[in-house]
């Protein structure tokens, strides 16, 4: 079991030279991004991190998971934490499969190396869903406990989650073929 400090790993992600690494990239994978502004930290809740400014007025919801560490560059490339439920004592669920959230694209930030993966959220959420089977045969579960609260994730690799949605989109677009 990890034991987490909510605060320390909050105050990690907003220190200034994080705040502006993740920034850079945002407008790397978004070119026509015209701003990225923080949400208020009552909507952290609803799964909105940052808002992403783009023409036209267009504004669209970013929850942003920064680690520390890059576990990949140790021999370990299941980096990307999907919570599934985020509070085993009431057994709400966690923020990967909640279709509550206002969430519109998760990026996963590494501080150690940079790298950034950004993922649709829907596209994400519908796709760990179906694949839970495969990314659990494959993923490394982890128990993450606060003060306050446990939750339970799995850890799965950015290639074996990116293939799930691949794989997902695929077949979804073939049945929306199919049925036209």
């Amino acid at each position: 079991m990890i034991k987490r400090d909510f605060r320390a790993d909050l105050a990690m992600s907003e220190a200034p030279d994080v705040v502006r690494a993740m920034k850079m990239a945002c407008h790397a994978h978004w070119p026509e991004l015209l701003n990225v502004y923080p949400a208020h930290t009552d909507n952290d809740r609803l799964g909105v991190d940052y808002w992403l400014e783009f023409p036209q007025g267009k504004l669209e919801a970013l929850d942003v998971k920064v680690r520390q560490k890059d576990w990949s560059l140790y021999g370990d490339d299941r980096t990307a934490c999907l919570e599934l439920v985020s509070n085993t004592r009431t057994g709400k669920v966690g923020w990967t499969l909640d279709r509550d959230k206002r969430t519109d694209w998760v990026m996963f930030f590494y501080i150690e190396t940079g790298k950034a993966f950004v993922y649709n959220a829907r596209q994400l959420r519908s796709s760990v869903m179906t694949h839970m089977p495969t990314l659990k045969a494959s993923g490394k579960p982890s128990v993450q406990s606060t003060a306050n609260y446990q939750s339970e994730s799995l850890f799965v690799s950015h290639r074996e989650l990116g293939a799930a949605i691949y794989r997902h989109s695929h077949v979804t677009s073939n049945m929306k073929a199919i049925a036209a």
